[in-house]
């Protein structure tokens, strides 16, 4: 949704222009697009980051032997300061300019609609053959997996990941997630030795798995 926004910001005020809108209803639109991107992106970014390191802190001082020092806190990130503050129903107001677009006298669904995004391009999302990705795996703290994965542009809702001991062969379901990244234990064989494990994710409509299973991929977990 980020990336839509900030397509917007990009092309908006040309397109817009050519379709007869107002300047003043121009500068509503991109600065919508501007608070759009902030808290689709800007805003869920800064604390997602923040998260970790405070997984990786409560992780490590549960997990570092006896007598350890405690970790070092993580420092709270500053409110990320939005440049143009505007009201709220900003998803709300996108519908009505869309329209607003689309029965202009000179629209053209393949010129102004493909550069705004506001029209359907390429191929439907078909949930029988979609498959599922997973990656930037890594271990952020001891028996502990992070990766992300992607939703298909928002056709899936969320992420079965299943994981196993490389050198074994069943599969054990980790979780089921709807945010990404995923952070989730890991049930190591061996206490206090490091793991290379295979990790594969299953898209999920409805708690439904559908489609393909993702490629295989590999972390070293950390003991």
């Amino acid at each position: 949704r980020a990336d839509w926004w900030q397509n917007i910001i990009l092309v908006g005020s040309s397109q817009l222009t050519a379709l007869g809108f107002s300047i003043s209803l121009i500068s509503a639109v991109t600065n919508d697009a501007g608070a759009a991107v902030y808290l689709y992106r800007t805003l869920p970014s800064t604390f997602e980051e923040f998260g970790k390191r405070v997984t990786g802190y409560i992780h490590t001082y549960l997990s570092d032997p006896d007598g350890t020092p405690a970790p070092l806190q993580p420092p709270v990130p500053s409110w990320p300061t939005l440049s143009i503050p505007v009201v709220a129903g900003i998803e709300a107001r996108r519908e009505k300019w869309v329209q607003q677009a689309k029965h202009a006298l000179n629209y053209d669904p393949l010129v102004q609609g493909a550069v705004l995004r506001i029209e359907p391009t390429g191929t439907p999302f078909d949930p029988g053959t979609y498959q599922a990705e997973i990656f930037g795996e890594t271990s952020p703290a001891p028996a502990t997996v992070l990766c992300k994965f992607r939703k298909a542009r928002g056709n899936i809702e969320a992420m079965a990941i299943s994981g196993r001991r490389v050198g074994t062969v069943p599969w054990t379901e980790l979780g089921r997630f709807t945010a990404t990244p995923a952070t989730f234990p890991i049930p190591l064989q061996t206490p206090g030795a490091p793991e290379t494990w295979e990790l594969q994710g299953r898209a999920l409509i409805k708690d439904v798995l559908i489609g393909l299973p993702s490629d295989i991929v590999q972390v070293i977990v950390r003991a």
